[in-house]
C-alpha cells in the first residue's frame, strides 16, 4: 500500500512543470507586462467619467451615441470598463488575457471531445495562444467582445459535438430550445460569430460519423434541421433590429451596405487578407518584426522599473524552456496507442470526419466574414482574423489525427517525434514574438501620454472649442525592419475616431477637439483657404455624421502642431502651403495661427519652442 505514492512522488515535479507550459506560454503572450499596455483607439473615446469629478458624463452615454440596436452587450461591458477602471488599466487587459486563454483551452477541450490525439489537440490550443493574428485582440481592451463572442460559439460546438457523438444526450427541443437565445446573446457582442454559429447542423451531422449507435439517416437530418432554427432566427432578428433602427449613415444602416458587385469584390479581398495573416504574407512580416520587438524586451527591464535589465525576462523565458523540455519529453514518451490505431472502417469514418471538419470550418470562415464585406466602411482588420485562427487550429488538428491514424503507430510515431521539435520551438518564437507586440503597445500609449503632456506645457489653456491640428507625426516608438509591426499601433492622433477624445481627456474639457494626421497623405488639409480649412474624417460621437464636403475649422480656433522623429513637439506660428487649388495666380498662401501668435505676443509661448511649417499642396 506504500509502493504507490512512493512511485508516483517522482513524478509529481514533472507533472506541475508539463502543466506549466502553457500557463507559460499564456502568461509571456498575453500578460508579460502585467497589462501595462495602455490605451490604443476607441479605448479613449469610450471613457464616460465626468471630467474634473468623481461622477459620470450620462449626458453623452454609449446608447446615446450608438442610439439603435448595434452590439449592446459590446457597448455594455467595453464602455462600463473603461469608465470603472480607466485608471486600472492593468484590470481590463488581465480580462483579456484571461478571455483569450479560455479560448486556447475551449479549443483543446473541443478538439479533445471530436477525436483529436493529445499531442494533436494541445498543438491547436498552443496555435491559438501564439499565432501572430491573435495580437490585437489579446493588446486591445475594447476588443475583448470578439474573445468572448468567440469562447461562446466554441460552447455551442461542444454542445453540439456531445449531440452528434452521443445520441443518448439528444432530448428533443428540451435541448436545442437555448440555442437561438445564446446565439443572439453572442451577436450583441460580436456578429462575426453569431453568423458562424448558423452553420452547427453541418457541425452535428460531419460528428455524427463518430458515434458507433448514430441514428438513421432521416433521424439525423431531422435532428440537424432542429439544431439549426435557432441560430438562424436569431441571426435574423438581430439583422433586422439593427437595419430598422441604425440611421442610414451609421454600420448597419441602409446606406452602408454595398451592391452585390461591392461585396463579392470585398468578401474576396476579405478571403485574401484573411490567408495572408493565417499562414502568408502579413503573418510572417508581424512575426519578423515582433522577434525583433521581443528580444528587446526580454533583455529590459520589463514591468519591474526596479529590476536589473533582463532578469525579468530571463527568469520566465528560463522557466519558459526547462517546462517546455519537460513538456516535450511527456509528448515523446505518449504512445501511438494514444494517438488511437483503431479498425481500418474506424479510421475511414474519422478520415471523413477530418474532410468534413475541413468544410466546417472553411465555411465558417467565409460566413464570419461576410459582415465586413456587406458593410462599406469596415475593412478587415486583424481583430476580425481571431477566429479564423480558432478555425484553422481545429481542423489542422482534425486533418493531422486523421493522417497519423491512417499512417500505423510506427510511423505515426516518427513523424510525431520530428513534429515536436519544431513544434515547441515555434511555440517558444511566438512568446517572444507577442512580447514584442505588447512592448509596442505599451510604448506606443506611453508616447500619446507623453504627448499629451507636451501639449498641456505648450498650451496650458486653450481658448474654448479649440481643435488641435496634428500637421506632421514624424515620432515611431517602434522602429524594427517589418513596416506592418512598426504601424500595428498607430497613435491616437492618427485615428479620426480617437485623436478628438484623445485631447479631451488629456485636456479633462469636453470642449476640444483634434484632427487626426493620416500619414499616406501629403497633406492632411482640405479645401483651404485664408479663413480656414474642411476637416473631412468623422468626430466620432463628438458631433455625429459628416456633412457633405467636411467639417469647417477656422485658423482662429486651430493650433496646429508637429512632432519630430525624436517625440519632441512644437506648435505651428505660420503654415505656407505650396500649390493651393483655386490659386493659379497666387499658388502659394501663408497662414499665421491666431491663437499661437497671441499665446507668443503674451509671453505664454517661447520663441523656441514654435516653428514655421511648409505642407504640400492642399486638397481639394
Amino acid at each position: 500500500m506504500t509502493t504507490r505514492p512512493n512511485q508516483a512522488a517522482p513524478r509529481v515535479l514533472p507533472l506541475a512543470l508539463a502543466a506549466a507550459f502553457p500557463l507559460l506560454v499564456w502568461w509571456c503572450a498575453s500578460f508579460y507586462f502585467l497589462g501595462d499596455t495602455g490605451k490604443y483607439s476607441d479605448d479613449w473615446s469610450i471613457n464616460y467619467r465626468a471630467f474634473g469629478s468623481q461622477g459620470f458624463a450620462l449626458d453623452g452615454h454609449p446608447f446615446e451615441r450608438w442610439n439603435y440596436f448595434w452590439r449592446p452587450l459590446h457597448l455594455v461591458l467595453t464602455c462600463g470598463g473603461q469608465t470603472l477602471f480607466w485608471e486600472m488599466g492593468w484590470v481590463l487587459h488581465a480580462l483579456n488575457a484571461l478571455a483569450h486563454g479560455a479560448v486556447a483551452w475551449l479549443v483543446w477541450r473541443f478538439a479533445r471531445e471530436i477525436g483529436v490525439g493529445p499531442r494533436c489537440a494541445a498543438a491547436s490550443a498552443l496555435l491559438v495562444l501564439v499565432h501572430p493574428a491573435v495580437y490585437e485582440v489579446v493588446n486591445w481592451t475594447s476588443t475583448i467582445s470578439t474573445a468572448i463572442a468567440t469562447a461562446a460559439l466554441i460552447g455551442l460546438w461542444r454542445r453540439t459535438a456531445a449531440w452528434a457523438t452521443n445520441a443518448r444526450s439528444w432530448h428533443g427541443w428540451r435541448s436545442v430550445w437555448w440555442l437561438g437565445p445564446a446565439v443572439f446573446g453572442i451577436a450583441c457582442f460580436y456578429e462575426q460569430q453569431a453568423g458562424a454559429a448558423c452553420l452547427l447542423p453541418l457541425l452535428y451531422w460531419t460528428l455524427g460519423e463518430l458515434d458507433p449507435d448514430r441514428p438513421r439517416r432521416e433521424v439525423r437530418l431531422q435532428r440537424a434541421a432542429m439544431i439549426g432554427v435557432g441560430p438562424a432566427a436569431a441571426c435574423v432578428l438581430y439583422v433586422v433590429l439593427m437595419v430598422s433602427t441604425a440611421p442610414r449613415h451609421l454600420r448597419g444602416g441602409e446606406g452602408s451596405f454595398g451592391t452585390l458587385g461591392e461585396i463579392a469584390v470585398r468578401f474576396r479581398d476579405g478571403l485574401r487578407t484573411c490567408s495572408e495573416w493565417l499562414w502568408g504574407e502579413r503573418a510572417w512580416s508581424f512575426a519578423r518584426g515582433g522577434l525583433e520587438q521581443g528580444g528587446a524586451a526580454l533583455t529590459d527591464v520589463g514591468p519591474f522599473q526596479g529590476w536589473a535589465p533582463g532578469v525579468y525576462g530571463g527568469v520566465l523565458m528560463g522557466l519558459l524552456i526547462v517546462a517546455a523540455s519537460v513538456w516535450f519529453a511527456g509528448w515523446w514518451r505518449v504512445h501511438a496507442s494514444e494517438e488511437p490505431s483503431e479498425p481500418a472502417d474506424r479510421r475511414v469514418r474519422y478520415g471523413l470526419v477530418a474532410i468534413g471538419m475541413i468544410v466546417f470550418t472553411s465555411l465558417s470562415i467565409a460566413i464570419s466574414l461576410l459582415p465586413s464585406a456587406a458593410a462599406t466602411k469596415v475593412l478587415p482588420q486583424p481583430r476580425l482574423m481571431y477566429f479564423p485562427v480558432v478555425c484553422l487550429a481545429v481542423a489542422l488538428g482534425a486533418v493531422i489525427t486523421a493522417v497519423v491514424r491512417a499512417m500505423g503507430a510506427s510511423r505515426s510515431e516518427a513523424v510525431a517525434h520530428r513534429l515536436g521539435p519544431v513544434l515547441v520551438v515555434g511555440v517558444l518564437l511566438g512568446c517572444v514574438v507577442h512580447v514584442g507586440a505588447q512592448d509596442a503597445f505599451r510604448r506606443r500609449s506611453r508616447a500619446d501620454f507623453d504627448l499629451l503632456a507636451q501639449l498641456r506645457a505648450l498650451m496650458p489653456d486653450p481658448p474654448e472649442g479649440a481643435t488641435f491640428v496634428p500637421v506632421s507625426l514624424q515620432h515611431r516608438p517602434v522602429r524594427t525592419s517589418s513596416v506592418r509591426f512598426n504601424t500595428a499601433a498607430p497613435s491616437a492622433a492618427n485615428l479620426p475616431w480617437a485623436a478628438w477624445a484623445w485631447v479631451r481627456q488629456g485636456y479633462q474639457r469636453r470642449d476640444l477637439l483634434s484632427t487626426n494626421f493620416r500619414p499616406a497623405l501629403a497633406s492632411p488639409f482640405a479645401a483651404v483657404d485664408g479663413k480656414g480649412f474642411r476637416y473631412v474624417s468623422r468626430w466620432g460621437g463628438a458631433r455625429g455624421a459628416v456633412p457633405a464636403g467636411g467639417w469647417r475649422v477656422r485658423w482662429d480656433e486651430s493650433i496646429p502642431f508637429v512632432v519630430d522623429a525624436s517625440g519632441k513637439a512644437r506648435l505651428v506660428r505660420t503654415i505656407e502651403f505650396a500649390g493651393v487649388p483655386g490659386r493659379d495666380n497666387e499658388p502659394t498662401l501663408r497662414i499665421e495661427i491666431p491663437i499661437v501668435v497671441k499665446a507668443i505676443e503674451g509671453g505664454r509661448l517661447d520663441a523656441d519652442r514654435v516653428v514655421d511649417h511648409t505642407v504640400g499642396p492642399a486638397r481639394r
